[in-house]
């Protein structure tokens, strides 16, 4: 178990609330008006999921379904999308090189992960000032 039914508890309720606040955002319904593509033949799509695993299908099916879940469509592509470059990342390793110097090598793992953390993070716990 990963998480307590606390944790579990908390994480639904701010899921719930981001789902209502894109349930009454104006952009996801303005966007179902929009003309949409011409949908391939069936028999194209039935084809393709015969060629992937049932695991790779449910992507498949998920664009297919996306007009009835037009929320939870809006909300997985911004939440669960893959970062397309690189930047965050190598800004993360700068700093942990700036942050681990020879000087500070003696230093313990769990005060450099707050070290970074803090770095990249302070903002949102109030000490973002102290780092820049």
């Amino acid at each position: 178990m990963f998480a307590s039914n606390d944790q579990k508890e908390l994480a639904k309720a701010n899921l719930h609330e981001v789902y209502e606040l894109a349930k009454n955002d104006t952009n996801i319904h303005l966007e179902e008006c929009e003309p949409k593509p011409k949908k391939r033949k069936t028999s194209t799509r039935v084809y393709k999921r015969s060629l992937f695993s049932d695991d790779e299908s449910h992507d498949l099916q998920t664009e297919d379904n996306e007009s009835q879940f037009l929320i939870l469509a809006q909300l997985a592509r911004k939440y669960l999308c893959i970062q397309a470059t690189l930047g965050a990342s190598e800004r993360v390793f700068s700093d942990a090189g700036l942050i681990m110097s020879s000087k500070r090598t003696s230093m313990k793992e769990d005060l450099f992960e707050a070290l970074i953390f803090l770095k990249r993070n302070g903002n949102l716990v109030g000490v973002g000032e102290m780092f820049s």
